[in-house]
């Protein structure tokens, strides 16, 4: 009797185990989508910053500097306001591959199109990802320098599970 009862645990165990370790293996990270993580937040066009790659882009750039910045007003200890970064690895990586995109449109490296594209998908993931464990992934990103580096590993490492 005891045997089969364990022998759908451990069935069940090594299906846990085998799949984590596959994922590991190869070091894709896998993040829940979440529709509502994606609307965007009320953002004054009047005073958004031009982007070379359009509006639709500046809008993204924007919704997601509001997603992950906020303000903190000075105090008596601390005269001066303060803008605090929430996942700084990953906001500032965002930096890097928008500064990387725009480069390789303007040098003629990649289209205007598809720089755009991947850009956007970069920026829909680092919304979508805000609020879930990203400590990992934040780990991998510090190991990469430059925003080439950083575009190529969120285009082919960094997936969303619908």
């Amino acid at each position: 009797m005891k045997v089969w009862i364990t022998l759908p645990v451990l069935c069940l165990c090594s299906f846990i185990c085998s799949s984590g370790y596959a994922q590991e293996e190869e070091d894709i990270y896998y993040f829940d989508y979440m529709d509502h993580r994606l609307e965007d937040p009320d953002i004054d066009e009047d005073y958004l910053k031009e982007h070379p790659f359009g509006k639709e882009v500046a809008l993204r750039v924007e919704a997601l500097r509001q997603r992950y910045t906020y303000r903190v007003e000075g105090s008596a200890t601390v005269p001066q306001d303060r803008t605090i970064v929430e996942k700084p690895v990953l906001y500032y990586a965002m930096q890097k591959i928008d500064a990387y995109y725009k480069k390789q449109s303007k040098k003629g490296g990649m289209s205007a199109d598809k720089a755009a594209e991947k850009l956007v998908y970069a920026l829909d993931v680092a919304m979508l990802i805000r609020y879930q464990r990203t400590e990992a992934l934040e780990k991998e990103i510090k190991k990469l320098k430059g925003g080439e580096e950083i575009a190529q590993f969120f285009n082919e490492k960094v997936k969303i599970r619908f």
